[in-house]
């Protein structure tokens, strides 16, 4: 058993570094760049985030965000930046900093999710924000059932929630529902908030939810992480909405990926087609 899990390790870290240049935007702020600029002139917006890992100090981190900042401001157009509250300590002195910087173009900044002891103390972080900044985002993410409860904490102190499945399951309760949730929490939604971004690559749970925000007041957009399979986005264009794709760079992101094709086997089969395609010398 221990062999054949150790194999299957290595197997997958073969796999990781093969698809890696379709799957990272790069080591740089410049790569990711380079990605962004393609995604826009096929008209899809673009958000960026630098990984790291827990050796990264704060001012580090907050200095990487900065420097994303400045990098969107010099592309033009709507991309914004997603930050990680745990990666800058939930320092509101830093987070002044980075604000000071998007207040110039109005460059939106967005709080992503994290495991579930951080969701309180990035909330607080965000409630915070918006007395001083009003181009604010945070994503809920529906494995956790606080998230709906979440909803009346955010409307008014944001702009835009994405909504996620969610990396982290809650530790209390059980990993059922989570796409009854989903559609749950885009309902709550609905209407609050100016803007919902729906992030997923689950087809029928893509198709009801922006069908759901399409009845309401809340513009909507369909978000994809940069490298998974595109083809959802054919929902979106069937109904006017926009796309936009989340885009990580940063030497600590292939660990996470490949973290995450332990966890969701399915990837493996997006991989296997994406190689085949490759090897084919066919375009995505």
């Amino acid at each position: 058993m221990r062999l054949a899990k150790r194999l299957a390790v290595t197997a997958l870290n073969r796999i990781g570094r093969y698809v890696a240049p379709a799957y990272i935007a790069g080591d740089r702020v410049e790569d990711a760049m380079r990605v962004c600029a393609r995604l826009q002139a096929r008209g899809w917006g673009v958000t960026v985030c630098p990984w790291d890992d827990e050796t990264d100090p704060h001012h580090e981190m907050a200095r990487r965000y900065a420097e994303a900042l400045v990098a969107l401001r010099r592309a033009g157009g709507d991309g914004y930046l997603s930050v990680k509250a745990p990666s800058f300590g939930y320092d509101r002195a830093l987070l002044a900093d980075l604000v000071a910087i998007a207040e110039e173009d109005g460059r939106r900044i967005h709080f992503d999710s994290m495991y579930p002891q951080s969701a309180q103390p990035t909330l607080d972080l965000v409630r915070a924000a918006a007395g001083i900044y009003p181009h604010l985002g945070c994503t809920l993410p529906a494995r956790w059932p606080r998230s709906l409860q979440d909803v009346a904490a955010v409307a008014g102190a944001v702009e835009t929630v994405r909504v996620v499945k969610g990396q982290w399951a809650d530790p209390v309760h059980p990993d059922t529902g989570v796409e009854d949730r989903y559609e749950a929490i885009v309902r709550a939604l609905a209407g609050r908030v100016p803007r919902v971004a729906v992030a997923s690559h689950d087809p029928p749970l893509v198709a009801r939810c922006l069908d759901i925000l399409a009845a309401s007041d809340s513009a909507c957009e369909l978000e994809l992480l940069y490298g998974l399979p595109r083809g959802v986005a054919r929902l979106a264009a069937e109904r006017g909405v926009p796309v936009r794709m989340y885009v990580p760079y940063g030497v600590a992101y292939l660990p996470y990926a490949l973290n995450d094709l332990r966890r969701r086997p399915r990837i493996l089969a997006w991989i296997a087609r994406d190689m085949a395609v490759r090897a084919l010398g066919l375009r995505r």
